[in-house]
């Protein structure tokens, strides 16, 4: 009853201080549209927007300091289940899923759902198939699981270096995006801004590890939700009277295909994935939404599903994610809130890609190239969008090419909202952006010198050495990633899915394997995850290098890489002798008992004394 008690009170406490948070938030908003009407500056009121939050979130992470290596690595295992869940939800799609999503279904409409349905089922495969027993585990990290159920240091170091490799570039794209993002109404270098980004970060990461991340993280995804959500909000009260954009923009969709007609927006035949994915560079809107199956084949919308699904539910970044909640029910609440919050935005952002390209087709042919609005030359600076060269004096569709990523803005830019709100659209994207590269430092240091760094040394890990260690870590990790974000600009949806290829090539079947089925043998998910791994790696590169292998994209690499990772699970693990019941086992037994302390406090504190675990 006690522990019940503190619990209940915690949340209530959480509650408090973060409906303050939120109010603050919008109470700042609707003070610099105050100030705009004023006749404040664009300047001043873009770093207002910029520097509150910001500042806000880093004092929240330095609040969060602490010594306590229980703290610093999992939060002393008492973070509420809603709060798992947002940030789960959030840290799995982060500013490239984000800005991706609602571009892919602006230029492919129906074919674009492919992604939200992967999104969704992998947190639905998640919650079914590993949360519970990688919460049952305790371990702090997906390389300490491993290493809890084979004893091995070879698997942990494999383990670890491939789950740093793809962290490392998901941090790289969210840096760059956020940087992006800030350099659009700062008159400031991305390189400056990426550094001053990632010295703020380092320094309340240093401070509280997963503890500051936590609730920094929290504060960073309200800035971002209500970024998505009044915008969407307000254009659905012009265009429809509700202020309910997922239920109504079914409305629009019969007015939307007859400005498609009009605009010479017919049904196109399918090509490769490959070719038919929208990237960063500017392209011309060719299909209509409703069209099924325009851009990209049947086959290709099953293989990205499964792609995305599989890479979800295998994300390392969620892994450190799960320990932290109180307990094995908990562990699957916070999932299904995560699932909660992915779904929110799911069905939130087909309204944004259609309320967008409505508004668009239905101002375009009222312009002439005279009159183009000074956001648009903006954007043309940016990158973000091109025109064509055509002898007409009109604007229309054909003289336009978009930017995968820059649709989200260009909705509020559309209506002609007041520069607060735009500012507020992309503060959320640069929240989201931070709160992200933080996760992925966190994920990369606590890899680095919690199963890399002491396998390695072979030495005890004391408490006291472990935060050490992890704070040493989250430098270099941040210096790293700092120095390839700087070193050239990749495409953020392209890496975000090849990085799920990877995932779910590498860890997916093993995983599966080593809490379904007892006859698996380390030397079966040793060689299960590094042939998953190169298998994928090697088709990336060569579907990017010599063009479409096999009739499946790199993008989708993980259809060919997770077959072959459990076939050589299975059959390396098969031709192995059975072993005989162990500690070790008998262990990994009871993480299907849905309840208890977790089997890492257990191995690890057995007799009151600290054991080393590989």
């Amino acid at each position: 009853m006690e522990d019940q008690s503190f619990f209940t009170n915690e949340r209530s406490k959480l509650k408090t201080y973060y409906a303050i948070f939120t109010s603050a938030c919008l109470g700042l908003y609707v003070l610099l549209l105050i100030f705009e009407q004023l006749g404040t500056d664009r300047i001043t009121l873009s770093y207002y927007a910029l520097f509150f939050p910001i500042a806000i979130t880093v004092l929240i992470g330095i609040a969060g300091a602490t010594r306590n290596n229980y703290d610093y690595f999992v939060v002393s295992r008492k973070v509420p289940a809603a709060y798992s869940g947002l940030t789960m939800a959030f840290t799995s799609l982060g500013s490239a899923g984000f800005l991706g999503y609602i571009g892919v279904l602006f230029f492919l409409g129906f074919d674009g759902l492919a992604i939200g349905l992967g999104w969704a089922l992998g947190f639905t495969l998640l919650a079914f198939l590993f949360a519970p027993y990688i919460r049952k585990m305790g371990a702090f990290t997906l390389p300490g699981f491993f290493a809890i159920r084979y004893n091995s240091r070879m698997l942990r170091l494999t383990t670890s270096s491939i789950v740093i490799i793809i962290s490392c570039m998901l941090l790289i794209v969210e840096l760059q995006i956020g940087a992006f993002v800030a350099s659009l109404i700062l008159d400031v270098s991305q390189s400056f801004l990426m550094t001053c980004g990632i010295i703020l970060i380092s320094l309340y990461l240093i401070a509280g590890g997963m503890r500051s991340l936590t609730w920094s993280q929290c504060a960073q995804y309200i800035v971002t939700l209500i970024a998505l959500f009044i915008p969407l909000t307000l254009v659905a009260l012009q265009l429809t009277n509700l202020p309910l954009p997922q239920l109504t923009y079914g409305r629009i969709l019969d007015n939307l295909q007859d400005l498609e007609i009009a605009n010479n927006l017919n049904n196109i035949i399918p090509t490769s994935l490959s070719s038919a994915f929208p990237t960063n560079i500017p392209t011309q809107i060719i299909k209509p939404f409703e069209q099924q199956f325009g851009a990209i084949t049947n086959i290709d919308f099953c293989f990205l599903i499964i792609t995305i699904m599989l890479g979800v539910a295998a994300l390392p970044s969620l892994y450190i994610r799960i320990s932290t909640t109180p307990n094995v029910s908990q562990a699957r609440r916070s999932v299904a809130w995560g699932l909660a919050f992915v779904g929110l935005f799911l069905i939130s952002a087909p309204a944004y890609a259609v309320f967008t390209k409505f508004i668009l087709l239905q101002n375009l042919p009222q312009l002439s190239f005279n009159e183009i609005p000074n956001w648009l030359s903006q954007f043309e600076k940016a990158g973000m969008l091109s025109f064509n060269t055509i002898n007409s004096s009109d604007v229309d569709l054909n003289a336009i090419n978009f930017s995968r990523d820059s649709i989200f803005f260009i909705l509020p830019q559309l209506v002609e909202f007041p520069y607060g709100i735009i500012l507020l659209c992309m503060v959320g994207i640069i929240m989201l952006a931070i709160a992200n590269v933080s996760a992925h430092i966190i994920t990369v240091s606590h890899s680095l010198s919690h199963d890399l760094l002491y396998c390695l040394a072979n030495i005890p890990a004391t408490k006291k050495g472990q935060t050490a260690t992890a704070r040493f870590c989250i430098i270099i990790t941040a210096t790293l990633g700092l120095t390839f974000a700087l070193s050239g600009r990749l495409d953020s949806l392209e890496v975000l899915l090849w990085m799920l290829s990877l995932s779910a090539s590498s860890f997916f079947a093993p995983l599966a394997l080593t809490i379904w089925w007892s006859r698996c043998s380390q030397s079966g998910v040793l060689w299960g995850i590094l042939s998953g791994f190169c298998i994928s790696s090697l088709y990336i590169w060569l579907s990017n290098d010599s063009g479409l292998l096999f009739g499946i994209s790199g993008h989708t690499a993980a259809i060919i890489g997770v077959p072959i990772s459990l076939a050589v699970t299975v059959i390396v693990s098969l031709q192995g002798q059975t072993t005989k019941k162990t500690e070790i086992q008998n262990l990994i037994e009871d993480i299907r008992i849905p309840g208890g302390e977790a089997l890492y406090n257990q191995i690890t504190y057995a007799s009151g004394k600290r054991r080393k675990i590989l």
